[in-house]
């Protein structure tokens, strides 16, 4: 969706408007059930959807014109149901966020007390709002140059509230447009003292001006300024003014396109696309491009079919001076992994949740990794991530699983990254009966019904 929208502020000026409104959506929040891991996953997809939107816009050097507001019609109970979830509430949050915006504050007046005894709190964390949608809206409002006296259109409750409920668009936006021009000349109440100039006497000539006027003339004229030209050929050079008439023959310009490349974009967009393909070129870059691709290279990193040097049919009399230490790169790892089964015998279903714990090579807690996993049960294949907090921890919490069917599920970590970049390296991960964790000789970890 975002990048349907970048591609429609890129042909604005074609479409000959100046203010755009774009309107996005994502599902899966309402999280009735097992919240955490859901929420995990939904905030990863949102953000990496954001930046590279985000990234999109200040390459086009469009980011301070334009604002991103994420709203929901209803937030969430504080407290969480028997689902491991939570419930329809009222009172939320909204998100904001652009070139332009006076980031790092929280606008609003945040609950006292959440508490069940809080004047706020109507039941199970359900809290009264204290700030009306208008609020925001009317602050984007004028930002995008709606003139006071037309906010109760766009933001037709702004009436029911008075100012204290409200934003002052200052505080929300760097900078403002001014203000929009009045429609009609200020009236001034007193006529004054000084004489006016005399008005200027409109003199028609009967011979025209060498340059063009200003204003048009009250009318075309009826008789021809001169005969048409009695050549047999056209001029070679265009008239300098549009005739009133139209010509009874066919231009003879036409609008083929040449045969050689332009060294500039044209102003004027075409008619029809490009004869200009942009299939890529056979040979590489030299350097990566500062814009971010919406779909994945073409050029796969194929092995050599013939291996760079044959093997000597000769011992050495020395033994290598190569020796089997690890690169010196920095690598990502799991220290540690544990799960816990938990059986519910109300619904007679099973649950489990995993920790993971991230290092680096150097033995330092990784946060902000994000872990990719699938797990199998069944015929089944499902995949969770999660994001590692300062501890290096991340944790992930599996679907139910009925206990009826599924006897046993199975762990494989698809991929690991980290915001340093580390590489991961599962022959480094903590080991079990001898075998790295997750690795090629031990990829699939089973856990058993408990």
């Amino acid at each position: 969706q975002f990048e349907t929208i970048s591609r429609l502020i890129t042909t604005r000026e074609a479409r000959g408007v100046d203010t755009d409104t774009f309107y996005v959506e994502i599902g899966g929040f309402d999280t009735h059930s097992d919240v955490e891991e859901n929420l995990s996953s939904r905030f990863v997809e949102v953000n990496s959807a954001i930046e590279a939107f985000v990234a999109e816009l200040k390459y086009m050097e469009v980011w301070n014109n334009v604002t991103i507001i994420q709203t929901s019609d209803f937030a969430r109970t504080l407290n969480p149901n028997s689902g491991d979830g939570t419930d329809h509430a009222w009172g939320g949050n909204y998100m904001m966020m652009g070139g332009s915006v006076s980031g790092g504050q929280i606008a609003g007046k945040y609950p006292d007390d959440l508490t069940a005894e809080g004047l706020l709190n109507v039941g199970r964390g359900r809290m009264i709002p204290t700030t009306p949608w208008d609020a925001v809206f009317q602050g984007i409002a004028t930002w995008l140059g709606v003139p006071d006296s037309d906010l109760d259109k766009v933001c037709p409750n702004i009436g029911n509230f008075d100012a204290s409920y409200l934003f002052d668009p200052n505080n929300l936006f760097d900078s403002l447009p001014p203000p929009a021009p009045t429609g009609s000349p200020t009236a001034t109440t007193l006529p004054t003292s000084a004489r006016t100039h005399q008005p200027t006497k409109v003199i028609q000539s009967s011979i025209p001006t060498n340059s063009i006027s200003i204003n048009p003339s009250h009318g075309p004229s009826i008789t021809q300024s001169s005969p048409p030209s009695a050549k047999k050929y056209p001029s070679i050079s265009p008239s300098l003014f549009a005739s009133w008439r139209p010509s009874h023959q066919p231009s003879q310009v036409t609008n083929s396109p040449t045969s050689t490349l332009s060294e500039s974009p044209s102003l004027r967009p075409s008619h029809q696309p490009s004869r200009a393909t942009n299939s890529p070129t056979s040979a590489l870059s030299e350097s990566p491009s500062s814009r971010p691709s919406y779909k994945p290279s073409q050029a796969t990193s194929l092995p050599s079919k013939e291996s760079s040097n044959p093997p000597s049919s000769i011992p050495s009399h020395k033994p290598s001076d190569i020796t089997s230490s690890p690169s010196s790169a920095m690598y990502v790892r799991i220290t540690k992994f544990s799960s816990e089964e938990k059986y519910y015998s109300n619904n007679k279903k099973w649950q489990t949740k995993l920790t993971f714990v991230l290092k680096d090579t150097e033995n330092t807690k990784i946060k902000q990794a994000i872990i990719s996993i699938s797990y199998i049960y069944g015929s089944k294949t499902k995949t969770k991530t999660c994001i590692s907090k300062s501890s290096g921890k991340c944790l992930i919490k599996l679907n139910k699983f009925s206990a009826a069917t599924i006897e046993s599920i199975g762990i494989i970590v698809d991929t690991i990254k980290t915001p340093d970049e580390h590489n991961y390296n599962p022959e480094l991960n903590t080991k079990r009966d001898n075998c790295p964790l997750f690795s090629q000789t031990c990829p699939i970890i089973t856990i058993e019904k408990p």
